[in-house]
Formats: C-alpha cells, structure tokens, sequence
C-alpha cells in the first residue's frame, strides 16, 4: 500500500470529513445525473410543444443548454457552500482567497529582495 493511498484512508477515516466528503459525492452524483435529465427535458419539451427548428433553437441544441445551464449551477451552488461551510468553521477568518494571500507574501518578498539589493 502506498503512503498516498494510506494518507487519503486516514483522511477518509477522520470523522470531521466524513460530511465534506459525503456532500462531494452527493454533488458529484448530482453532476453526473442532472445534466442528463434535464437534456432530455428540454429536448422532449420542445419537440412535444413542436416548437423544434432547424437552426440555432433545434431541440438538441436547447436541451445542451440546458445541461450546461444546470452544470453551472450545481458548479456554483458547490463552491457557495464550500465558501460559507470555510467562513463558519474559521471564526477569525479573513474574507481575503487564498491567490489574494498568496500575493501578498509575493509582493512582501519583493520588497524584501529590493531591500536586501539597497543593503548590499
């Protein structure tokens, strides 16, 4: 067994993961079943209401839509509650993301390199 397999065990394992890991998969199966279901939805829909066109609102290309339109959605609705479950666990926590962190130290270590330069 490799240490990366035992590090995601001992992961898995720690019993404050288990809801983050099971509302991953939860938004996972919703990734992969949702999309589907509302492309044939729509594509049905259309067809149904016979308001299927040749061109750019054919039923196919209205029912992708839709399945996009429901990715972005389920993408967005994953990432919100990922954003507030972290702004509820850290009660000090900044609002600042981590590439904002990131370029803080960047642009801190410049001005420590520029320094060191003037010093020597």
């Amino acid at each position: 067994m490799s240490s990366m397999q035992e590090g995601i065990e001992a992961l898995a394992r720690e019993p404050t993961n288990k809801p983050i890991i099971a509302k991953f998969f939860r938004f996972a199966a919703a990734l992969a079943i949702l999309p589907v279901i509302f492309y044939f939805l729509v594509y049905n829909l259309v067809r149904f209401l016979n308001l299927n066109q040749s061109g750019i609102l054919s039923a196919p290309i209205l029912g992708g839509l839709a399945a996009i339109l429901t990715i972005n959605i389920v993408t967005s609705l994953f990432a919100l509650l990922a954003l507030r479950e972290r702004s509820h666990s850290e009660p000090g926590a900044s609002n600042k993301t981590e590439s904002e962190s990131s370029e803080k130290t960047d642009t801190e270590e410049r001005e420590e390199g520029k320094h060191r330069k003037k010093s020597e």
